[in-house]
Order: structure tokens, then sequence, then C-alpha cells
């Protein structure tokens, strides 16, 4: 977990509210004979949908 995240993580929780973990496990797949990890695309679909601000990746593609 990247700190800036874990100290948000961490100062909600001192400060009593609830803080929400949503996690997502997808194995491997297989397409067209080699394997594909799903994990890669589905954080890139959640960093470019949600733009966290905590998140560097794609900082450039922000509009405000």
């Amino acid at each position: 977990m990247p700190g800036i995240l874990k100290s948000l993580i961490l100062a909600a929780l001192r400060a009593g509210q609830t803080v929400e973990v949503l996690m997502a496990t997808p194995g491997e797949c297989l397409w067209n004979e080699p394997p594909m990890s799903i994990a890669p695309g589905l954080e890139a679909g959640l960093i470019r949908r949600i733009r966290p601000i905590w998140n560097m990746q794609g900082v450039g593609e922000r509009q405000g």
C-alpha cells in the first residue's frame, strides 16, 4: 500500500470514520493459449474511472 494511501486510511480511522476496503483477486485466464493476468487491466480501469488524488499514474491526464 503506498505511503500516502496508508496515511489517509490511518487518519480516517483515527478520526472515527469508517473505511471500506474493496479487494478483487482475479486469477489468470487463457486467451488463444497464453495465460493472461486480468489484475493490471482491472487496476488501470479503476484508476481511470475513480482518478484518486493519491495516485501518481496518469497525473498528466487529469483535467481538474
